[in-house]
């Protein structure tokens, strides 16, 4: 409903979430919580006053040299993927789909986006190849947002990372 303008929320507890459509085109999920006191705190001393703080962050930063990021994709892509983890991606994605606390299961697009972090993860940590690991640590982040639990699992105070857990404890792992 909305009063004039403005658009009342009748329940202001709870998150507001995009359309499923479009939870799947964010590629990863970040939980964060709030700073601490005394992050706050540095916080507004360094920034509360108009024009003050951003300038000397901003010198700060290094830009990072022309052409790393490709070498980074570069590097990614070369890394080996079995194709039992293709295979072990793909029985993650489906018993996302035919789990009884999930009513929308991750999509081909979702599968997508955890092969490919599953990558960045492996380059990251200076691996030659993907592994099972490399994907359970990324898969939290890119299927909860991904998934869309069925209404009396949200009632019970079921999350989604949660469901993600039981999942990826299911799914049997590749030995090679």
């Amino acid at each position: 409903p909305a009063v004039g303008n403005a658009k009342v929320n009748r329940r202001p507890n709870l998150p507001k979430l995009a359309p499923e459509s479009q939870l799947d085109r964010f590629l990863l999920l970040i939980q964060m919580s709030y700073p601490t006191a005394a992050a706050e705190r540095a916080v507004l001393t360094a920034y509360d006053r108009p024009g003050i703080g951003y300038p000397e962050g901003l010198n700060a930063i290094t830009p990072i040299a022309e052409g790393m990021l490709a070498a980074a994709r570069s590097q990614a892509a070369a890394l080996h993927v079995a194709t039992s983890l293709y295979d072990y991606a793909h029985a993650i994605a489906e018993a996302t789909r035919a789990h009884a606390h999930i009513s929308l299961g991750l999509s081909t697009r979702g599968l997508l986006a955890l092969m490919r972090c599953a990558r960045a993860e492996a380059a990251m940590n200076g691996h030659d190849f993907v592994s099972p690991d490399d994907i359970k640590s990324v898969a939290p982040m890119v299927i909860a947002h991904r998934i869309v639990l069925a209404p009396e699992v949200s009632l019970e105070g079921i999350s989604a990372p949660t469901v993600v857990a039981d999942v990826l404890g299911r799914v049997e792992v590749p030995r090679q």
